[in-house]
Formats: structure tokens, C-alpha cells, sequence
């Protein structure tokens, strides 16, 4: 839901009903170049706001053998 909409829309339709970039373009008529950097950005999104929940659950063994 952190997603504006176009990145939402993409990201779903490539990642959770595995269309592809020719679909999805076509479907939103935008262009596959613009398809593909949507899909990007959400990914990268997605990534940033993940890596402090993954940073944290990485550290958690670590942490638990210190103690």
C-alpha cells in the first residue's frame, strides 16, 4: 500500500499474476520501456523499505549468542 498506484498496479501484475511486460503494457497502454521502469521502481521501493525489517532478522542470531 506504500506504493503510489502505477508502481502498485505493475508490481501485481508482473510479480503476483506473472503477465508480461508486452501484457501489462498493453493492459495499462503505456509503453514496455515505461512498464519495465514502473515495475523497477516498485521493486526498489519494495527493497528500501524491506531492508530495515531484513537488516533487523539478520542480526537476530547474532544477537541471541552474544547474550
Amino acid at each position: 500500500e506504500a506504493l503510489p498506484d502505477a508502481y502498485r498496479t505493475v508490481f501485481l501484475l508482473a510479480d503476483i499474476q506473472h503477465m508480461s511486460m508486452k501484457e501489462i503494457a498493453e493492459t495499462l497502454d503505456i509503453s514496455v520501456p515505461n512498464a519495465k521502469t514502473r515495475l523497477h521502481r516498485a521493486r526498489t521501493r519494495l527493497r528500501q523499505r524491506l531492508s530495515h525489517y531484513l537488516a533487523a532478522d539478520a542480526a537476530a542470531p547474532y544477537r541471541a549468542m552474544a547474550s
